[in-house]
């Protein structure tokens, strides 16, 4: 898949959707690391009560916004040379409150051997997927998300009589376990999005994933040795964890406390406005706050990182995961990552086992075009654009 095409170039179009803010970039996927060539993003601002209709008209709006933006970027310096080509596709990444995953195991159990041809898997996955989304109708999640539709389905882990298998097909086994994610998004967002991109840029194909998949895929990209970690990605609302263990993803879970949370929290405690919160956010990572009013930020956002850390450590809990040794890997925005970085320092005992995922950890994986500010996100999703994306599935 490639969304612009002159001489050997493959380009894509990158669009990152969560509840904090919309990042567009074009991204040149033809060289031996990927090149964004383009790099836009828009935050949003933070409300008392999250409201998903608000929510939903600012995600579009921006949307259209920014996309507008990309035809006058086609006379800029950075991609001058693509001025006469047109987008052709796009992939889109779902963060919260638009998406919902699971992870669940299948098991098969017969008195014989039964053989796994592609009927039976496919049954059984397709099965899967099925109960996963009656289930999630009659949820919170279902309210929320409303009309859905299905983006990954894959089956993880196989195993066959107890022992992985790298490959269960046309294989006999009386036992099997297969460990599958399943994840759906809004359809009616996706369908705003695609509509969007279809009006203003032409767009004709699309591919749709969450972002906390493509984050653990370029993880394991990156750190092909670590089998074992929790990936924590830090949202406006939410807190995404991913636990894995031997190679795969374990179990997921969200936290309903994010950076809008840490933010919203200085707001109404110092009684200062959005703007002046970030701010103040700003200088007390970077040590320019003066002792008094550092205190204050200190205090003030000190019970809401508390709280969240709380929901972390029975989140890990849950999940039956020892954190002890090994890699945490953490995705948030510039303006928080500091105290959800000191957080997780104080679970771990270790700093080095906090891992930022961040624009240090992919710069020697990702090049930048001229007048392009690096983006963490986009960067990330650049990645996986070129080793996981839609463009190897033509």
């Amino acid at each position: 898949m490639f969304s612009w095409k002159k001489g050997k170039r493959k380009l894509s179009l990158i669009c990152d959707i969560s509840d904090c803010d919309i990042g567009i970039g074009i991204t040149d996927l033809s060289g031996d690391f990927p090149r964004l060539l383009y790099a836009d993003r828009k935050l949003f601002p933070i409300e008392e009560i999250l409201d998903l209709s608000g929510l939903e008209r600012r995600t579009m709006s921006s949307m259209k916004e920014m996309t507008r933006k990309i035809e006058e970027a086609f006379f800029a310096t950075s991609i001058y040379e693509l001025s006469g080509d047109s987008i052709s596709s796009a992939q889109i990444f779902i963060s919260s409150p638009w998406y919902s995953s699971r992870i669940s195991t299948i098991s098969i159990s017969r008195d014989m051997p039964v053989l796994l041809d592609a009927h039976l898997l496919e049954s059984a996955v397709a099965e899967e997927e099925r109960k996963f989304e009656r289930e999630i109708t009659s949820s919170a999640a279902g309210t929320r998300l409303g009309d859905m539709k299905a983006v990954e389905r894959e089956i993880l882990q196989t195993k066959l009589n107890g022992y992985k298998v790298s490959s269960p097909f046309m294989k006999k086994a009386a036992n099997v376990d297969i460990l599958v994610l399943n994840s759906v998004v809004s359809n009616r967002i996706l369908t705003l999005t695609e509509n969007t991109l279809i009006h203003n840029l032409s767009v004709r194909f699309f591919y749709v994933y969450t972002f906390p998949h493509a984050a653990f895929r370029v993880v394991k990209l990156l750190y092909p040795h670590e089998s074992d970690f929790l990936m924590a990605h830090v949202t406006g609302e939410e807190t995404h964890l991913v636990f894995v263990r031997d190679g795969v993803i374990s179990a997921i879970s969200n936290i309903p406390r994010g950076r809008n949370s840490v933010i919203r929290r200085l707001m109404n405690e110092v009684s200062v406005d959005y703007e002046i919160a970030i701010s103040y956010l700003r200088s007390q990572q970077s040590g320019r706050l003066g002792e008094k009013m550092r205190n204050k930020v200190k205090n003030a956002i000190g019970e809401e990182l508390k709280s969240w850390n709380d929901s972390l450590i029975s989140s890990i809990e849950v999940a039956e995961y020892a954190v002890a040794g090994k890699k945490i890997f953490l995705s948030v925005s510039d303006d928080v990552y500091r105290f959800f970085d000191a957080t997780l320092k104080n679970i771990t005992a270790d700093e080095r086992f906090v891992v930022p995922l961040a624009d240090n950890l992919v710069k020697n994986n990702v090049s930048y075009g001229r007048h392009v500010s690096p983006d963490h996100k986009l960067s990330v999703l650049s990645l996986f654009a070129k080793w996981h994306g839609g463009y190897h599935l033509q």
